[in-house]
C-alpha cells in the first residue's frame, strides 16, 4: 500500500471491508496511514469491533503459515551526502517579559571597610546667644588680715591727691613793667616779672609759660592794664594750654589814650606736664601793657594772675 495515496481513500468515504483489510495490513509499515483515512476510518473501525476481532485472528494464522526463516541482515548502506544547511531564518520577535520573581533572601553583611581620611574642618559657626546669668555663688570665707602697710607722709592742705597725699597747687604772679606789642593782630605771651607765690608749678622766664606738675581742675583769674597812644583800638586777651585757646577765657575791649583794666576768671582742667600762658593781641602796634602812676613811689602793677587748684 502506498502511504501517499491520500486522495484515493480520502475521497472514498464509504469504505468496504477490503479497504479496512488494507489499512490493518499496512499499518505496521505506514505510521501515517491514520492521516490518509482521517476520522472516517477511526469511526468506521470503532463501529465494527466484531469484524476487527475476526480479522486479527485470521492475520495471526496467515503470519504463522506464510512467515519463513529470517534472512541475514544486509550490509549497511553508504551514508548519503549531507545536504547544505539552509539559511538561518530571521530572528523571531522578542517575547514578553516574564513576571518579576520573588525577592531573594538578603545576603550576609559584608566586612566593615577601612576608616576614611578625616575631612577638613568646617567653618566656625556663629556665636550663640549669651546664656542667662547663673545664680550668685556663696560668699567665700574671709581671708586673713594682711600686714600693716608703712606709714605715709604727713601732708597739709585739702586739694589734689598726689602720691597718696593731698597737696595744694597755686600761682600768684605780678608784672610791674611796661610792654609794647610789636606785631599787630598777633598773639604774644605776657611775661610776669614777679612770682610772689608758686607751688607745684614751674615758671619759664624765656617763654612766659607755667608748667603744671599736678593734674586737676583750676580756677584762673587775671587783671591786665592796657593803653594806646592813638584813638580807639581793640585788644583781645586769652588763656591757652599748649598754645590752644581755652574756651571762655577770651575778653575783647576797645581802648583809648587812657589806660583800661581788663579782667576775667574761668575754670579749666589741666593735666600734669601741660603749659599754661596768658596771651594778648591788638589791632595796632601802638598798644602797650602799662600802669597808672602810683602815689608815694609804691610798686606799680601792670598785670597780675592767680591760679588756684580747686580739687
Amino acid at each position: 500500500m502506498n502511504c501517499n495515496k491520500k486522495n484515493k481513500y480520502h475521497d472514498n468515504i464509504n469504505l468496504d471491508s477490503e479497504d479496512i483489510d488494507i489499512y490493518y495490513k499496512e499499518k505496521k509499515n505506514c505510521d501515517k496511514i491514520k492521516n490518509i483515512f482521517g476520522l472516517n476510518i477511526n469511526s468506521y473501525t470503532k463501529n465494527n469491533k466484531h469484524y476487527k476481532n475476526e480479522r486479527d485472528e485470521r492475520d495471526e494464522r496467515d503470519e504463522k503459515d506464510d512467515r519463513g526463516d529470517r534472512g541475514e541482515r544486509g550490509d549497511r548502506g553508504d551514508r548519503g551526502e549531507r545536504c547544505d544547511r539552509g539559511e538561518r531564518g530571521d530572528r523571531g520577535d522578542r517575547g514578553e517579559r516574564g513576571e518579576r520573581g520573588d525577592r531573594g533572601d538578603r545576603g550576609e553583611r559584608g566586612e566593615r571597610g577601612e576608616r576614611g581620611e578625616r575631612g577638613e574642618r568646617g567653618e566656625r559657626g556663629e556665636r550663640g546667644e549669651r546664656g542667662e546669668r547663673g545664680d550668685r555663688g556663696e560668699r567665700g570665707e574671709r581671708g586673713e588680715r594682711g600686714e600693716r602697710g608703712e606709714r605715709g607722709e604727713i601732708c597739709y592742705g585739702h586739694r589734689k591727691k598726689y602720691n597718696n597725699c593731698y597737696k595744694t597747687s597755686y600761682v600768684w604772679a605780678i608784672k610791674d613793667d611796661i610792654d609794647i606789642l610789636s606785631h599787630p593782630a598777633t598773639f604774644e605771651n605776657i611775661f610776669f616779672t614777679i612770682i610772689s607765690e608758686i607751688n607745684n608749678w614751674i615758671y619759664n622766664k624765656k617763654t612766659g609759660s607755667f608748667k603744671c606738675n599736678i593734674s586737676g581742675k583750676y580756677l584762673i583769674s587775671y587783671n591786665i592794664s592796657v593803653i594806646t597812644t592813638k584813638c580807639s583800638k581793640k585788644v583781645t586777651i586769652i588763656g591757652t594750654i599748649n598754645d590752644d585757646e581755652i574756651i571762655g577765657s577770651t575778653t575783647t575791649n576797645t581802648i583809648g589814650p587812657d589806660s583800661k583794666l581788663i579782667n576775667n576768671s574761668f575754670i579749666v582742667n589741666i593735666e600734669k606736664g601741660d603749659n599754661f600762658s596768658i596771651k594778648i593781641a591788638g589791632t595796632s602796634d601802638n598798644i602797650k601793657i602799662s600802669y597808672e602812676n602810683v602815689i608815694l613811689t609804691k610798686t606799680p602793677i601792670s598785670a597780675s594772675m592767680i591760679i588756684t587748684n580747686v580739687f
